[in-house]
């Protein structure tokens, strides 16, 4: 009896972890409709942790219970030290900086005990099947431009070298939508009928068609990278047969050449972008990746964070790399705490699921991780709490995976 009301009371604080997780990925499709409806937005990440924060005060027992390792513990400390000696520079203010570095660092943690916890998967493949399948009909109909009252698309104006030049984006940032669209493809390495994973195919190429309106060459790069992998961890886990696979690469190989003229049409300002750039994007990303070193070099920088204000002022821009971004607000301490949870436990997982089978709930971490790294190698996210949600959720499947193994040895 006892037993049972155990695993049913730990069933609820999962699927409650669960619902924050799903919160935080809802939080630019929240404030889409609301500036549109509205002309407001609402912290919706922020009343998210405040959740996560009182939830954790009222079952304190069960979460220092399953608290992250010592070592994971000691990054986070040097991650926020590092932010925390940043705060002298006035790029961000005093309050707004304490409050993204607060933000990030209980989003990973919400991340962290909603994968270190789950007992059903069935809620994470709820979870991304809601929130992929919402994101997608929303930048489709947006692109489409049939209800733009209700799906509006905004223009964007930003300059390329002396000229404006007008970009479309949703409910975000173009360059950073694909934060809210990859994971729907992971709902083919999950226990579903195949009447889902049917639509879930479908939905992909709905994604893939309004990342291409929206312009953004890493966007369709990393939601192929994400569909790719979700084909492997699918196949891996027996979901989808190899034959089916080659069937399909196959017929796409026929549609796309019998049909090149139309994709092309469709999908010219993204091809022109692949094809017509003049490289001073590419050039601002270089600049960004190289100042990591200028900034390693110069020990005063290690504990001194000069703060994106800095390269702002030198370069007229943010750092299109991330890791230079948190060198920049944190200096080598937020520097070496994050690239240890993130880098090196990707790679530690990622080897593991070359020697091991893994479940769905570490695919989906391992491979949520990756998209979000390869993401942030090219934007300024030094706080976007879905690139930690993300690292936490890969901490947490790590965790969960030992303790799975340490009981299994036991019997």
């Amino acid at each position: 009896m006892h037993k049972n009301m155990g695993l049913l009371d730990a069933q609820k604080k999962t699927f409650f972890l669960c619902v924050l997780f799903l919160f935080i990925l809802l939080d630019s499709l929240v404030n889409y409709f609301a500036n549109t409806l509205v002309s407001a937005t609402y912290p919706i990440n922020a009343l998210t942790c405040v959740a996560f924060i009182i939830y954790f005060m009222v079952n304190h027992k069960f979460f220092l219970k399953y608290l992250p390792s010592q070592s994971v513990l000691f990054m986070l400390g040097l991650i926020l030290t590092g932010f925390l000696l940043g705060l002298h520079h006035n790029y961000y203010s005093f309050t707004g900086k304490l409050f993204k570095s607060f933000s990030a660092l209980v989003s990973l943690l919400i991340g962290y005990y909603a994968f270190r916890q789950i007992n059903n998967e069935r809620y994470l493949s709820i979870v991304f099947l809601v929130a992929g399948s919402i994101y997608t009909l929303v930048c489709f109909i947006a692109v489409l431009r049939v209800a733009p009252g209700l799906f509006p698309v905004i223009d964007a104006l930003w300059a390329d070298g002396w000229t404006l030049v007008s970009r479309p984006e949703v409910t975000t940032d173009q360059n950073f939508q694909i934060y809210y669209l990859f994971f729907l493809c992971f709902i083919l390495f999950f226990s579903v009928t195949n009447i889902t994973r049917a639509l879930v195919l479908l939905g992909s190429v709905l994604a893939l068609y309004s990342l291409s309106q929206l312009q953004t060459r890493s966007g369709v790069l990393l939601y192929l990278a994400a569909f790719l992998l979700s084909v492997y961890g699918a196949a891996r886990l027996n979901f989808i047969k190899p034959v089916y696979i080659f069937l399909a690469a196959g017929l796409g190989l026929i549609v796309i050449v019998n049909k090149i003229d139309a994709i092309y049409g469709m999908a010219s300002y993204l091809i022109d972008r692949f094809v017509d750039d003049d490289y001073r994007n590419l050039e601002g990303r270089v600049k960004s990746a190289s100042y990591l070193l200028e900034l390693v070099a110069s020990p005063i920088a290690w504990f001194v964070p000069q703060g994106l204000g800095s390269f702002e002022r030198l370069f007229g821009g943010f750092p299109h790399s991330n890791y230079t971004a948190i060198f920049l607000e944190g200096g080598i301490l937020s520097f070496f705490g994050f690239l240890v949870l993130q880098v090196f436990t990707i790679v530690r997982v990622g080897l593991l699921s070359l020697k091991y089978k893994l479940d769905s709930v570490t695919l989906a971490a391992l491979f949520g991780a990756m998209i979000s790294l390869m993401g942030s190698l090219s934007l300024c996210v030094p706080y976007h709490e879905h690139v930690y949600l993300w690292v936490g959720a890969l901490i947490g499947a790590e965790m969960r995976l030992r303790h799975i193994a340490r009981l299994r040895r036991r019997q």
